[in-house]
């Protein structure tokens, strides 16, 4: 058996064969130090464990099930009791003890990167990365301090996958894809490929900022139906409108929301759309580009099968009534993929300069 069939699934579809990174022909950028790049892929894979810890706190509407911070009921966090650790308790607590995990990975990255790397701007995204966790964190003391306001938990929950996208350009910078590049027979067609793939990681990341302030407002469900919209398939944003999604809504005894509401989970819908056409048509462009590197297909691929996960995942949350698990993978579906095109994105930057 070759050894592409071998490696796990999602390993195939996002990183490349060793053949074409050694293949490559170029000098490496950095000495190689593979117990660093182990050890940046793990926060990498931390962050993304908070990510989804953090999206269940939310769906389990669990924020403030530990009231203070940085204590828990008064213990030590370190130190609460396991018993206490009972229904949503258990939800907050646990995320913020990974979020400290996180957040000690982090320092010692940021510690590591200045200990032995040489390229500067390698070094300053390390301090950017600890200086985004140290703010994430007081951020998430703040959200429960205030009682959950609307601006600072949305913040919070943006600065999170941002801080996830760093994470992942740290890894990068460490592989010995980066340092070895792709060649430069590839470079033309990845030049042609950048600016879309950046065009759609836009999209991604505007619409997890509109998601944000929509799960955050309490306009997740503000619509309940689907595929009409308040009944109507082409939204009116009239008082008939509003009056007909707030009688669906007292149906599924929830209170009423207001059109500003109604607008933000319009637009998070309408957003969504645009991201399945955005990944569909580049997808669709690489493959008449015809770029012949499979580092650059598999990962457009694997975006293709994400968003196409998150279209379904986004009606299944309206359809479940917001069902916990069913939100929270919808959440972390959209961090998969804004970190699928943040690596296709750096994919593409390396091998535009050979």
């Amino acid at each position: 058996m070759s050894h592409f069939a071998l490696r796990p699934v999602a390993s195939q579809f996002l990183f490349a064969d060793d053949d074409e990174v050694e293949d490559a022909g170029m000098h490496q950028a950095a000495k190689e130090r593979p117990w660093l790049r182990r050890y940046s892929k793990l926060v990498c894979l931390a962050t993304f464990c908070l990510l989804f810890m953090g999206a269940l706190v939310t769906s389990n509407q669990a924020g403030l099930a530990v009231p203070d911070w940085p204590t828990s009921y008064g213990h030590n966090m370190f130190t609460f009791p396991i018993s206490m650790w009972q229904g949503n308790i258990f939800y907050e607590h646990v995320h913020r003890l990974i979020a400290s995990g996180v957040g000690l990975l982090t320092l010692i990255l940021a510690a590591w990167l200045f200990a032995v790397e040489r390229r500067r701007w390698v070094r300053r995204l390390g301090y950017l990365a600890l200086l985004m966790v140290i703010i994430q964190g007081v951020l998430g003391g703040v959200t429960v301090l205030m009682q959950l306001p609307d601006l600072v938990s949305s913040a919070h929950g943006v600065l999170g996958q941002t801080f996830f996208v760093v994470t992942i350009a740290l890894a990068y910078s460490q592989s010995r894809e980066f340092s070895k590049g792709f060649g430069v027979k590839h470079s033309i067609a990845a030049t042609d490929l950048l600016r879309p793939a950046l065009a759609c990681f836009l999209l991604v990341y505007i619409q997890l900022i509109v998601g944000a302030v929509m799960r955050h407002s309490d306009s997740g469900l503000a619509i309940p139906d689907f595929p009409t919209m308040g009944g109507y398939f082409v939204p009116t944003f009239s008082d008939e409108m509003l009056q007909s999604v707030n009688d669906m809504r007292a149906e599924l005894d929830l209170a009423a929301v207001s059109l500003t509401q109604v607008g933000l989970h319009l637009a998070h819908r309408f957003a969504g759309v645009m991201v399945l056409f955005g990944v569909v048509l580049f997808f669709v462009k690489a493959l008449v580009t015809d770029i012949q590197l499979s580092a650059i297909t598999r990962v457009s691929f694997f975006a293709l099968l994400v968003v196409c996960m998150q279209f379904f995942l986004g009606v299944a949350t309206v359809l479940s009534e917001k069902n916990a698990w069913i939100t929270s993978l919808h959440v972390i579906g959209g961090a998969l993929l804004l970190g699928s095109l943040t690596l296709l994105s750096l994919r593409l930057f390396r091998a535009s300069r050979p």
